[in-house]
Order: structure tokens, then sequence, then C-alpha cells
């Protein structure tokens, strides 16, 4: 199981990390080497300077790859696509593509309601939204082929990968529960409830963990395919001055990239199943709002 864990996490995204300083600029750190190329990357919505948002690449050390010029108003979610493009959520309500040279186009061919953050299978091409009482799956092209709701059982607001390609995972709010989508008969199965508390951010390693935060709240949990669950503690507790998650995002087998925000800012660090942290890079003047790892 976990083989099939590790292939669908490595290749995929629901959102990743990136440095940025002042107004849309990345610092080239000194003391970290530039990351080898076709290595894993990270990718932030950053802000401009004048009330736009950007995309910019990363290497996993924080520093700058490549500015996408996108000049996107109320951005809200980041997603990489395998084509090599990105999928961002606006206004809560419609998903972009975002290519390279920053020409933004509609990706979804119908309205899909409420959007927070979306998960991309590196396997497929596959988008999951996570759109509250709605959970929707939208093929390589942006048309939908999938649509559930439950009602109010679930308040969906954040997705990843599953146990199996193909099967989803997502976090509801109200539990707080991570369930799977057996897309194949369109219900979903509870990988662990009451996780921590207003929890609404859902991240994973490599190796199989689920990792989940919260963007009003500074606690940390793990979770393991097996459904148990374990506190990583406070991000203060692991040397951060920081109140919220906004990310988490893929990193090695036992860790994940967190974009936090800080009092210094937005910060990107990398925190491992231990609860262990290391900075990778702060944001400086600038606002990050999301991340992917790809």
């Amino acid at each position: 199981m976990n083989s099939l864990i590790r292939s669908v996490f490595k290749v995929s995204v629901v959102g990743a990390a990136a440095a940025l300083i002042g107004a849309g600029c990345a610092p080239v750190r000194d003391n970290a080497a530039p990351g080898v190329a076709g290595d894993t990357q990270m990718a932030v919505l950053t802000s401009d300077g004048s009330g736009f948002f950007d995309v910019q690449i990363m290497d996993m050390n924080g520093n700058a790859l490549h500015l996408v010029d996108a000049n996107l108003a109320e951005p809200v979610g980041l997603s990489y696509h395998p084509d090599d493009f990105f999928i961002v959520s606006t206004g809560y309500s419609t998903l972009l593509r975002v290519d390279m040279d920053g020409t933004t186009t509609p990706f979804n061919d119908a309205p899909i309601g409420t959007v927070y953050r979306t998960f991309v299978s590196g396997d497929d091409g596959t988008t999951t939204v996570s759109g509250e009482y709605d959970a929707t799956r939208l093929d390589e092209d942006g048309n939908e082929i999938d649509s559930l709701s439950v009602g109010s059982q679930y308040c969906w607001m954040d997705s990843g990968a599953g146990l199996d390609v193909g099967n989803p995972a997502m976090l509801d709010v109200f539990g707080p529960t991570i369930a799977i989508w057996d897309t194949s008969t369109d219900t979903f199965s509870n990988v662990a409830t009451n996780i921590g508390y207003s929890a609404n951010i859902l991240g994973y390693d490599d190796g199989g963990n689920y990792y989940v935060g919260s963007s009003y709240d500074q606690n940390l949990w793990t979770v393991n395919d097996q459904g148990e669950t374990a506190s990583l503690g406070t991000l203060t507790a692991m040397g951060i001055d920081a109140y919220g998650v906004k990310a988490l995002e893929p990193a090695s087998t036992n860790s994940v990239m967190a974009l936090v925000d800080s009092n210094l800012g937005s910060t990107i660090v990398e925190i491992d199943n231990g609860g262990n942290l290391r900075e990778i890079t702060t944001a400086g003047g600038a606002v990050w709002l999301d991340m992917v790892t790809f």
C-alpha cells in the first residue's frame, strides 16, 4: 500500500512552497546551493506590490527559478498540473489555467460553486475540488467527470492523494475528518476523525503519512495509513513564532513543506513527522497565499 501512496504522492500536488521578498522577488541565498535540474520544486501565490498576485517558482532551498507574471486578482489556491501549468482558484468560485508565460484562461467547463484548495493528480491530471458540501472531479482538460454531495454531513475544505490511485483524500472541517472518496462507488470512507481543532489544511509526505493543520490555529497532527492520529504539538514549540498554516505539501518520505503565518510574515518551513522544524525562507514584504510542490 505504501508503494502506491508514494507513487501517487511523489508526482501529485495539492498546494506548494516558495520564497519571495518584497514585490515579487525571491532571494538567491548564499548559504543554499541551487537545486539540480529535474529535482522537486515549489511555487507560491505571491503579491506583486500593485494589488495583484503572481506565481513564484523556486527550488526546495528557496532560490528563485522563474516568476510567472500572471497579475491575478483575488486568488485563493494554487496547484500544479502535470502538463506544466498551474491551476489557481480565484474568488472562491472559479478555476484558472495559468501557463508559464503568465497567460490565464478559464479551466473548468462549468461553474462548480465554492472553491478553496484543489488537488491535481500527477498520474492523470485529474483535479479534485473541495467545495464545502460538494466534492467535484475534473479531467485533465477541466471537464467535470464526477460530483458527489451527501448533504451537510461533511464540509470539505481541502483534498490530497488517497491510498489508491484515483481515490482522493478529502478533509472535512466538521469532524475534523480525513475521508477517502471511492470514485468507483461514489462513497466516502473515514480514515480518521476528531483530528484537532478547526483543521482546514491537509498535507501528506511521500511515505504515506497525512498532516493536518489550520489557518486559524498553530497545532499540527499526523495520521498514518492505518488511521492512527498523533499530535506534533504547536508551531511555537517547534521553534517558530507562527499562528496558522496556509499549506502543507510533500517534501520527503517523512516531512512536509509548510507555509505558515508568522510574526516575520509568510514563512516556509520543513516539518518532519517527529515534529522537528527547519526554516527555509520568508516572504519579506510580500504576502504568500498558498504553495505547491511539484
